[in-house]
């Protein structure tokens, strides 16, 4: 998650982050520790978000090719496999809200490894902030 590392272009932008996850709070917080990340994580175990934004589950997609060839890149590289202990295909999304609490963008993940780049939410931040000026 490569999110942490601008905090400051998100600050500056006044983008608040929020991760969505549908894992029991133990699990959510050892990934949280994991992962170094400390943005709110709220927990949805119904997936009730994940049907209002229309996130997709797929064990197709979920391991597509290019997914089981980072695994198997992981595994060569002696880091193992992560423990699935929730629904590994389930897709995940990015979701630009605004804060009058219209969807402005949703960047709906094609397989496990598809997020946008920083670069591109950090544009759709903009184009945002410019709609709500206009």
């Amino acid at each position: 998650m490569q999110l942490h590392h601008f905090r400051q272009e998100l600050a500056d932008r006044r983008t608040q982050v929020f991760i969505i996850g549908f894992e029991k709070e133990e699990r959510a917080r050892e990934w949280r520790r994991r992962a170094q990340i400390d943005f709110p994580f709220l927990i949805d175990l119904k997936r009730e978000v994940y049907r209002a934004y229309r996130i997709e589950r797929s064990i197709f997609r979920a391991w597509h090719p290019r997914v089981l060839w980072f695994y198997t890149k992981r595994v060569f590289r002696g880091k193992g496999l992560p423990i699935f202990r929730a629904d590994p295909s389930q897709l995940g999304a990015d979701v630009l809200v605004s804060s009058e609490g219209i969807i402005r963008a949703v960047f709906a993940s094609k397989d496990s490894m598809d997020r946008p780049s920083m670069d591109q939410l950090l544009i759709a931040i903009d184009d945002l902030d410019q709609f709500r000026r206009s």
